[in-house]
């Protein structure tokens, strides 16, 4: 009788099917605003002066293109960038020990945390720069938990997923910026804009924040 979805892909996607129901709702999972901020305030990073940290959270494993985001670092760090760019790695999975060796192979510099507890996991991300969501091509996935908790941090965000309500997201609130997917150049390109561009990235944080508050607090939109 009615369809209720967690993204408007979702959403219309069962429409297509339902003979019964005319409209849909789209409630996107979004994320306590309350723990979120909790997490911010009291588990803050201090993060040294001359780095530049990307945020990756979530599953480790064969959806998510880790491989792209250290290539794209080890590719912009080949230009005159202002700051040192480090990969901070949040989450476990079934690839998590190969992307620890591909990152130390590159050579950039990175840590990967395995599990961290919510909050936690909130204050490190809030300590950073900038977020990156990397799927690989083909991938199912709409409108994530992870995107949720990007928008939250006021971070500017580096996307590669093809999901086009997603790219839309990024470019209507001017909260990041997206990236052909699979392409390390195109990818290697917004992190040198971004890492050369403080008031680009304070600008896109803002308009991050702002969705976040509107899109993805359970405050707001249960």
């Amino acid at each position: 009788d009615r369809v209720i979805a967690v993204s408007d892909t979702y959403r219309d996607r069962a429409l297509s099917v339902n003979k019964k129901c005319n409209e849909g709702l789209t409630v996107y999972l979004g994320n306590n605003g309350e723990t979120f901020d909790y997490g911010r305030e009291h588990y803050h990073v201090n993060k040294p002066n001359g780095e530049f940290w990307i945020a990756y959270i979530g599953t480790m494993g064969y959806s998510y293109d880790i491989k792209l985001a250290i290539d794209a670092i080890k590719r912009a760090e080949e230009k005159n960038l202002s700051k040192k760019v480090k990969f901070i790695g949040m989450g476990r999975g079934p690839l998590l020990e190969e992307y620890k060796d591909y990152a130390e192979k590159s050579g950039i510099s990175y840590e990967f945390t395995g599990d961290l507890d919510y909050e936690v996991m909130v204050g490190r991300m809030c300590s950073c720069d900038a977020v990156i969501n990397c799927l690989r091509p083909g991938a199912a996935q709409s409108i994530t938990n992870k995107v949720g908790d990007y928008a939250l941090s006021g971070l500017p965000v580096i996307n590669t997923q093809e999901n086009l309500e997603y790219r839309k997201l990024v470019e209507d609130w001017n909260c990041g910026i997206n990236c052909e997917c699979g392409n390390v150049q195109d990818t290697a390109n917004a992190i040198e804009k971004l890492v050369n561009n403080p008031s680009l990235c304070e600008e896109m944080g803002r308009n991050s924040r702002r969705l976040g508050e509107m899109k993805f607090d359970r405050r707001m939109t249960y």
